[in-house]
């Protein structure tokens, strides 16, 4: 196990939406979902414009990102 080595594959959004706008019942589940999607692309254009980031729940601009944004309360491996 500890010779797994993370290989990014490539992803063409365009191309499997275009594929899988073939199947009726993806097509109605996605041109439902329309305005949904259409949403969270607009706020990550404007999150990416603004250079606003999130680290583990807190929001800042990158400005303002704390070089260890780490604490007690904010530790990815603490218990909840």
């Amino acid at each position: 196990m500890a010779d797994l080595k993370f290989k990014p594959v490539p992803h063409d959004h365009e191309a499997f939406l275009k594929k899988a706008s073939k199947r009726k019942a993806f097509r109605e589940s996605y041109e439902a979902l329309e305005e949904e999607y259409r949403l969270i692309r607009e706020m990550l254009a404007a999150r990416s414009k603004f250079g606003v980031v999130a680290i583990w729940g807190q929001v800042y601009t990158l400005d303002t990102i704390p070089l260890f944004p780490y604490n007690d309360h904010h530790k990815p491996w603490r218990d909840h």
